[in-house]
């Protein structure tokens, strides 16, 4: 009780003495002089019910019955109507109405006890400790429940609140924004609802680490909140995504400047780490009411129009339209599909012949995924891998195709008495992870002999240029593994790419090769890749090859490899074994 006490308010308790006659509001103070509360008096009705209206910390009143005016039944009876006196407790104290009628009124009028005069010292002091005892219980629990609510407060508002950047967060977004979307509903205005992810931000944390990522993200946050109005909300949602929400916008036109602005903000270098680090965003618009009405709606379609803007090359923005809704609801289908694609046994690979140019003679073969869902049908590569990337599955998928190339390869060459090379494409995704370097470590203990493995990397991954990246694709290499560029031409081709990085191959994508050989300004180009990548001591493979018209241009190029329809077209396991055999009994 005495821990309980000490969370009281400094405040005293208050005991308010109601009599007309001074001699008796006399003695009841000198009954009461050693108990601890603040005493007051009234020398009517009147007077009582105004004081007990504006005194604060009232734990008693004592009340005579029988005043000039106003009787002590009827004010507390206007006591109990007022919310701030109605749970005061009244005890009663009276020398004319003794009788048992007058004490049920009393009661009737709500007061917790009734005394006769003269009073019992004893007995009314034994009363009155017992309600000092309750208030003081009474203001203990009200101040623990100001405290409770007051940290709770607190505890909302940083539930609602992102610890890294101080930002709102999904949950602030979500709880707030449906109520400002019903206020804007009376009124000619609209919001905007834009959902920002960073480009190239995973590379920043690889390359210089965590701390380098955590402080990009609050300086995102603060490029952000420069560019917005003070009524305008900026929210990090998570990773390195974020929202801005446009409030009371009169039109879509206003709209554009800030998203420029955006893009302008994420493009200009950061300093982390002593270094110039430079990314880029690619943001996506929805706007209420135009294309919909709850921020459920607006969200998913701002994440929609987001993705078309990563399709559109990324650090560039797309407002949502209506084309885009099919294809998201395509989207989330993949997504949901591909989490059970691995444990149902939907994937499958083909085998593509690799021929040497000059003589026409397979000498590998690439391994491509392949997928085929029950609800979904036919899914092609270029439609689900970005989105097995994107949900943390392409890492998983990698090491089943791998793997499973491996396997079916290794198969063929013991039954055609072959050493037929294995070209495997790998997901940057994958570099990331321990699992690939521990596969190709077991491969190396296995009956595959690893100078005929390649692994086929993007130019993307090269962008990374890290210290880290460099030393990984040396050990695979040192391990007795080949690479290869793939699609070179078609993305952020660089010489010092096949410079600084032990690839092996370059293979040139059939955009270019589709055109040969008539096509003049394709045959300068293939002709200048062949070229560079001999002088640099490179192999090249061209893929796409359909006609012997392109076969022979190649040829007469030295080029080294080929692929394509023109030799053969991707084949699963069993048939690709039947043409490997066929192909070598010919030769």
């Amino acid at each position: 009780m005495e821990d309980l006490k000490q969370g009281v308010a400094s405040e005293r308790p208050v005991i308010l003495i109601t009599d007309d006659l001074f001699a008796n509001r006399l003695a009841l103070k000198k009954i009461l002089k050693h108990v601890d509360a603040d005493l007051i008096e009234a020398d009517s009705g009147n007077q009582a019910l105004s004081l007990a209206l504006v005194t604060p910390n009232l734990a008693l009143i004592l009340m005579d019955v029988q005043m000039p005016g106003m009787t002590g039944f009827e004010a507390v009876e206007f006591l109990q109507e007022e919310a701030t006196t109605q749970h005061v407790p009244v005890i009663f104290i009276t020398a004319a109405h003794r009788d048992e009628q007058n004490s049920l009124l009393g009661y009737a009028a709500g007061a917790v006890d009734y005394i006769y005069k003269p009073v019992n010292t004893e007995i009314l002091l034994s009363k009155v400790r017992v309600f000092l005892e309750m208030w003081t219980l009474q203001s203990v629990l009200q101040s623990k429940l100001n405290e409770l609510e007051s940290a709770h407060k607190v505890i909302n508002e940083l539930s609602q609140r992102d610890s890294l950047t101080g930002l709102p967060n999904r949950r602030f977004l979500f709880e707030n924004i449906p109520s400002e979307l019903a206020r804007l509903g009376h009124s000619n205005k609209k919001m905007a609802v834009i959902f920002i992810d960073l480009d190239g931000f995973k590379n920043v944390n690889d390359t210089f680490g965590h701390e380098a990522g955590d402080a990009l993200l609050r300086i995102a946050g603060g490029r952000f909140l420069s560019i917005v109005r003070p009524l305008d909300i900026v929210a990090r949602l998570g990773g390195d995504e974020y929202v801005i929400i446009l409030k009371d916008i009169a039109g879509d036109e206003c709209i554009i400047p800030k998203l420029k602005e955006a893009v302008t903000q994420m493009s200009t270098p950061f300093v982390l780490a002593g270094h110039s680090v430079t990314i880029g965003c690619s943001i996506g618009v929805a706007i209420y009411p135009t294309h919909g009405s709850d921020f459920d709606t607006l969200m998913n379609r701002s994440d929609e129009a987001m993705y078309e803007a990563k399709k559109a090359g990324k650090n560039t923005f797309r407002i949502y339209c209506d084309s885009m809704d099919k294809q998201g609801v395509r989207r989330r289908e993949i997504v949901e599909q591909i989490n059970y694609a691995l444990q149902r046994e939907e994937f499958s690979l083909n085998f593509q012949a690799i021929v040497d140019v000059a003589t026409g003679i397979i000498v590998g073969a690439e391994a491509l995924l392949r997928w085929n869902n029950e609800l979904l049908g036919f899914v092609g590569p270029d439609e689900f891998i970005p989105l097995a990337e994107a949900t943390g599955h392409m890492n998983n998928i990698g090491s089943w195709v791998l793997g499973f190339a491996v396997s079916t390869m290794n198969s063929v060459n013991k039954a055609c008495n072959a050493q037929l090379n294995l070209a495997v494409n790998v997901s940057p995704i994958q570099f990331q992870h321990a699992d690939l370097y521990e596969q190709v470590a077991a491969f190396n203990k296995s009956s595959l002999t690893l100078n005929l493995l390649e692994l086929e990397i993007t130019e993307g991954l090269l962008m990374d240029d890290s210290e880290g990246l460099k030393q990984k694709l040396f050990s695979l290499v040192g391990s007795g593994v080949c690479l290869s560029i793939d699609d070179f031409g078609t993305g952020y081709s660089s010489l010092s790419y096949l410079k600084r990085y032990p690839v092996d191959t370059v293979k040139i994508d059939r955009a270019f090769v589709m055109g040969l050989p008539g096509d003049e300004d394709d045959a300068v180009l293939v002709k200048a890749i062949i070229a560079m990548a001999h002088g640099l001591g490179k192999k090249v493979i061209a893929e796409g090859v359909e006609t012997e018209a392109q076969w022979r241009f190649l040829q007469d190029l030295g080029c080294d490899l080929a692929q394509g329809y023109y030799f053969s077209k991707p084949l699963p396991e069993e048939e690709f074994m039947h043409y490997v055999k066929e192909q070598l009994e010919v030769s």
